[in-house]
């Protein structure tokens, strides 16, 4: 008898207690890049963490919001003008490459599963091929 008389919600589930639990979780738009691929994606990945416009980004960057639309595509990339702004806009040199030895390791599987190298060779193997082969003209001339 007592369950008859007790309400329930409109969904036949009881109210809970403690309904004052808030669940926090970092949220990335959708057009937030997961890989670093080109410029553009730097630039995007920096422009969404700082929360600037596009047209934010471009007075920063000293170019109109349309171009910082059309890098972000990967259409076009900076000029050498842009250059140094750019680079203090993201606060690094994308163009560098990894110091790190996992990371060479990383970009340079990358360029192999992406065909990027002639051959199919990442840089460092084939700079292995080419010296082994100068290795062993050396060892034979001495």
């Amino acid at each position: 008898m007592a369950a008859a008389r007790r309400r329930e919600s409109r969904t036949g589930t009881p109210a809970l207690p403690f309904c004052h639990v808030r669940l926090k979780a970092h949220w990335y738009p959708v057009t937030y890049p997961r890989v670093l691929n080109n410029v553009g994606d730097h630039i995007r990945k920096r422009r969404l963490d700082l929360g600037l416009q596009k047209k934010q980004a471009g007075k920063q960057l000293g170019a109109h919001a349309t171009s910082v639309a059309n890098w972000e595509a990967g259409r076009t990339e900076p000029d050498l003008a842009h250059l140094p702004k750019v680079i203090d806009f993201l606060g690094y040199d994308w163009r560098q490459e990894p110091a790190l030895v996992g990371e060479r390791l990383k970009h340079e599987a990358f360029q192999n599963s992406h065909g990027h190298l002639s051959g199919g060779y990442g840089a460092a193997a084939w700079d292995r091929r080419v010296n082994a082969g100068s290795l062993g003209e050396r060892k034979a001339k001495a």
